[in-house]
This record gives C-alpha cells, structure tokens and sequence, in this order.
C-alpha cells in the first residue's frame, strides 16, 4: 500500500469514494505551503538554540553545569512563549504574531551572539519566548483553515514538523562542523527570515473575525 491509497474521512462529491492523503494534501496545497515554510524557518533557530547550545555555551568557556542551565533557561522562557502566543494571536492576529517573532528573533539571536557573561541569560529569556511562540501559532492557522478533516491536518503538520526538524538538525550539525558555532548561528538567524514572504501570504484578520 502507498500513501497515495491511504483514505480519510473527508467529504467528497463522491459519496462512493473517499479522497485519499494525496488528495487532501492537493486540495489544501496552500495551506499546508506555508506552513512547511514556517516550520522550516523556525526549526534553524530552534534546534540551534535546544541541540547545541551546551556545546556552544562551553566552547565559549562556560562549564558544562552552567551550559546546562543556559538550556534550562531557553526551555522554561520557551514554555512561557508557548503558553502566550496563543492568546496573543488571538489579539493582535497569526498574521502580525507570526511576523513580530519572525523579524524579532533573529536580531536577538544576533545580539546573543556578540554578548558575553552574564548577559546572555536575558537575551536566552527574550529568545525563548520568541522562537517557541511560532509553534502554536502555526498550528491554530491550520486548524482555523482545515476544519472539515482536522485529524488529517494534524498529522501533516505534525509530519512537517519532525521530518524537517531531523533533517535541519543535521544540517545544523554538519554546518557547526564545518565552520563554527558562532558562524552558524548567525547563519540560522539568516536562514529563519526565509518565511518572511509566506507569512505575508496569511491573511491579516483573525479567522474569528
């Protein structure tokens, strides 16, 4: 079986047979689009500030005790962005949340980049609660646009998220290797504007309004 005759329950004009996966997939293609763009685009910072960040913090002469509380940080201001972003967008809508985040992030990822000491843990603070709010709000747009087949967005979007989060995270390896740390996260900081443009393509009022 391929993943092309998978069924899903869907509506259809043809009562007789359900579409399959890749129909759904081209019938939303839009959706689903943007997305993977914003799910590529947050994963560079993400797996760069989560994976590597303990070598990082001790390649630049932390102990790995104090590396160990860098990452503590970053994780706990990043359950604190998920838990907020969600309301938030509510507000001020997935469109302007998405884009604050987007175009925020990377200027404090650059500013972490070039501080030193103690400095540094605010900075992890404010890029926590910005890098990890992309998440949610990425998901609330699928499901406000999705809501005939919900189960089946989910599992495209939970798909999108692991498989490129394996893969970025090797690239992320490789590019640390190759160059340095210092200069890949300035280069993940680049690479994570590249969903500017599909945000642009959301629509800029609230499903709900």
């Amino acid at each position: 079986m391929q993943i092309k005759d998978i069924p899903v329950r869907i509506k259809s004009n043809n009562n007789n047979k359900p579409p399959t996966l890749l129909e759904v997939i081209k019938l939303r293609k839009e959706i689903f689009i943007i997305s993977g763009a914003l799910v590529l685009s947050k994963s560079f910072m993400i797996l760069a500030l989560t994976s590597y960040l303990p070598i990082y913090m001790t390649n630049k002469g932390a102990s790995l005790w104090l590396a160990g509380v860098a990452l503590s940080v970053i994780e706990l201001a990043g359950a604190a962005g998920t838990f907020l972003s969600g309301s938030l967008s509510d507000k001020i809508g997935r469109r302007n949340m998405l884009f604050i985040t987007t175009l925020l992030a990377p200027v404090f990822m650059l500013i972490f980049v070039f501080s030193k000491g103690w400095l540094l843990f605010p900075i992890l603070i404010i890029l926590g609660l910005l890098v990890f709010a992309v998440s949610p709000v990425v998901m609330a747009y699928v499901f406000e646009n999705e809501k005939e087949y919900p189960a089946t967005a989910n599992s495209i979007f939970m798909a999108l998220n692991f498989g490129v989060g394996s893969i970025v995270a090797l690239f992320i390896g490789f590019l640390g290797d190759s160059i340095d740390l210092d200069m890949t996260y300035i280069s993940t900081a680049l690479l994570s504007l590249i969903g500017l443009p599909f945000i642009l393509k959301m629509p800029k009022k609230n499903y709900n309004h």
